[in-house]
């Protein structure tokens, strides 16, 4: 299976966050709107129904990882060549677009990897301008202080600001942690976009 650009990037940032503060959660946004995953993405099925893996997956065999629920999800809509299976699990890598409701997703296009133009969504660009006002140590305390957010996928400092990686956000995320922590202290990264 391909390595892709967004799948490294948050499987390098999950292994930087630790646990820790004591936040109010905050509920994830559901969204009537079609979103598109941020890229090619594993979506895998161990037997207890089959999950979108947005926020990294094991390197093993089979893979292991977690995310939404694929409401009405089938096999059998899929060619057999655009998934592989071991040990009774069965994934493959696809980019789907459909609806979310805060914990599942209900696709309404899916697209094999070999098939996706990945000219359809922006470059990646890297958080925004460091923050002046915070240090380094300050920065790993809200990135700790996140991890306990349930849209908490990954977070980590580059170019010293705080990314944290969720799985939709409509801005009112974004909106709250700037009011928190300061505007660009934290950048919110969506692993699922908008389609448009």
């Amino acid at each position: 299976m391909r390595v892709l650009g967004p799948l490294l990037l948050l499987a390098l940032l999950v292994g930087c966050g630790d646990a820790g503060g004591g936040r109010t959660a905050i509920d994830d946004d559901p969204s009537d709107a079609p979103l598109l995953t941020s890229g090619v993405t594993l979506v895998l099925d161990d037997g207890d129904g089959v999950e979108l893996c947005l926020g990294g997956a094991a390197d093993s065999l089979p893979p292991q990882c977690g995310g939404p629920t694929l409401v009405g999800w089938d096999w059998a809509d899929v060619d057999d060549e655009t998934y592989e299976s071991a040990s009774g699990v069965r994934w493959g890598e696809f980019a789907v677009t459909g609806t979310y409701d805060g914990s599942d997703f209900t696709p309404t296009e899916v697209v094999p990897a070999d098939e996706y133009d990945a000219s359809q969504l922006p470059p990646y660009e890297p958080p925004g301008t460091p923050s002046p006002e915070r240090t380094e140590v300050e920065l790993l305390d809200i990135q700790r202080e996140l991890t306990e957010l349930p849209e908490h996928l990954g977070s980590g400092t580059p170019g010293g600001v705080v990314e944290l990686i969720v799985i939709y956000d409509d801005g009112t995320l974004q909106q709250r942690l700037d009011d928190e922590y300061g505007e660009g202290v934290v950048v919110v990264q969506s692993m699922l976009q908008p389609v448009g």
